[in-house]
């Protein structure tokens, strides 16, 4: 089973997809669970599957409703005439919550919030982390940025949300560019230190390892809901065909928790070489006499990849 997963992951074109195919819809739109909104010409347009893209605001978004919508958010209100009673700094806010929901990186910007503690900035970052999903952000502090592996935790975010930023962390400004700049990541950079043909065998063992470890969980989890289905017929529902239903929803999630998990341990690997001891050391230990009719042995020191360890990975 685990073979075949491998299998599916690799040879479906409904599945597999290669980096330049994906996120080739316009940088401004907005993808929500019903569709791309365009907020230039205020369309609503439906999913289509020429564009292809890994991130999605986790709500759905009805255009015609705004202005229903808006009449409502007591709390909301409340929260910004206490914290940002300024209404240019409330339009500010708006404005980069927008920001963060869209794949445009074109203005470079970031936001941060000053203040003395208690006065609700935590409040902010958590609503935009609500908005955007907790699947769309990264929280890597500014410090971090500069450590190795720690900045391939924002490939394919939509936002880094970070809290209480020391001073000192905002003088550099080589990680405020890095930060909010279009830079390549270690991905890259691992590629070309190695040879092609060990980097698809690194990727071959990490996608292979992320599938056991994905499938030993979903079949638990399948256990789990076998045991417990049963009382669906209490609600007047075919247990039969709601656990055929939810199962199937169990295996696509399996699906997308591999991929995702994938690409993370390949970004946040770290690759160690052996390096093979001098030929000299070698030879008294190896070359002795071998009596005549008796099998020889020998030995091959290999130059690939000897072990592969986890980095340190970026806080999720």
């Amino acid at each position: 089973m685990i073979k075949r997963i491998y299998n599916l992951l690799i040879t479906q074109p409904k599945v597999h997809r290669e980096a330049y195919e994906l996120n080739k819809q316009p940088v401004r739109w907005i993808n929500f669970k019903n569709g791309y909104y365009d907020p230039v010409t205020g369309e609503m347009l439906e999913h289509n599957p020429d564009y292809l893209t890994i991130n999605q605001i986790p709500f759905p978004y009805y255009p015609k409703d705004c202005e229903q919508v808006l009449q409502g958010g007591e709390n909301i209100k409340k929260y910004l005439a206490s914290s940002l009673p300024n209404k240019e700094e409330q339009q500010t806010f708006w404005e980069y919550f927008g920001y963060c929901m869209t794949q445009d990186t074109q203005f470079q910007k970031f936001l941060t919030l000053k203040g003395n503690g208690g006065t609700g900035k935590s409040v902010a970052v958590s609503l935009i982390q609500h908005v955007v999903g907790i699947n769309n952000m990264s929280s890597i502090s500014l410090q971090d940025l500069n450590k190795r592996f720690y900045a391939t935790g924002m490939y394919g975010k939509l936002l880094n949300a970070c809290a209480d930023i020391p001073c000192k962390a905002m003088e550099n400004t080589d990680v405020l560019k890095k930060a909010v700049g279009e830079d390549s990541l270690i991905y890259e950079k691992k590629g070309q230190e190695i040879t092609p043909p060990v980097m698809r065998e690194l990727e071959r063992i990490c996608l292979l390892k992320c599938v056991d470890r994905m499938w030993m969980d979903h079949i638990d989890n399948m256990d789990q809901l076998r045991q417990g289905i049963a009382l669906r017929g209490y609600g007047q529902k075919d247990p039969v065909v709601e656990y055929r239903i939810e199962g199937f929803d169990m295996f696509d999630q399996m699906v997308d928790s591999i991929r995702e998990s994938s690409v993370k341990m390949l970004l946040t690997i770290e690759i160690r070489r052996w390096k093979s001891p001098p030929a000299k050391a070698l030879c008294p230990a190896t070359v002795h006499p071998v009596p005549r009719g008796h099998p020889t042995a020998s030995l091959c020191v290999s130059s690939k990849l000897a072990a592969t360890t986890p980095a340190p990975a970026a806080a999720a």
